[in-house]
């Protein structure tokens, strides 16, 4: 069960260290951190889970730019302003643990990579799990036909989710390589347990 996770995975990765830690939830396309809203209940219930702060990055993904004076952030912006966030927001817990959902973990990943890309790896060790949900790694052909077909909507984040997106690829081997199979903590690489339902 959900709950059973969060608590196995939470108990595991914080408490046990005795220091101060948060969850922070990464929402999919078109959606926002009221996506979580039954995890939220779940956490608040569950006594194993208490001590920890549940946070929420939210990120601009809109179905349709309805304004021409606003543009849909691609995942570089939002993976830049996760960095924001996590230096600025999370920046009194030791020990962090990221949860997405969806396209959550192509920004996440997004974000590891820009990080090791730029050296700052030691940076990335308060993070001590990341757990993706559905995260489509490969990408996503649902409605594919109908969103190729669609020349006129020109959405970012719709488009990095197209099956072998060289970005998303990029990213992906660079988390493989430096953190999924990283020995140690350095500037270009810092291993984290990934866990992938």
């Amino acid at each position: 069960s959900v709950q059973q996770i969060g608590r196995g995975v939470a108990w595991e990765a914080c408490i046990m260290t005795q220091s101060k830690c948060a969850i922070v939830f990464v929402h999919g396309l078109f959606s926002s951190a009221d996506t979580w809203r039954y995890f939220d209940r779940l956490l608040e219930m569950d006594p194993a889970i208490e001590d920890f702060e549940v946070l929420h990055f939210e990120y601009s993904s809109p179905k349709v730019r309805w304004s021409p004076l606003k543009r849909i952030p691609d995942y570089n912006v939002i993976a830049d302003n996760f960095r924001t966030y996590v230096e600025l927001e999370t920046s009194d817990y030791s020990r962090l643990i990221l949860v997405s959902h969806s396209q959550g973990g192509l920004v996440i990943q997004r974000y590891l990579a820009r990080m090791l890309g730029n050296g700052l790896g030691e940076e990335l060790k308060r993070i001590r799990r990341i757990i993706m949900f559905a995260c489509p790694n490969s990408g996503s052909e649902i409605l594919m036909i109908v969103r190729r077909g669609m020349w006129f909507w020109r959405n970012p984040q719709e488009r990095e989710l197209r099956p072998i997106n060289e970005a998303v690829t990029d990213a992906q081997q660079v988390v493989m390589n430096r953190v999924v199979h990283a020995i140690q903590i350095s500037a270009d690489q810092c291993p984290i347990q990934i866990v992938a339902y």
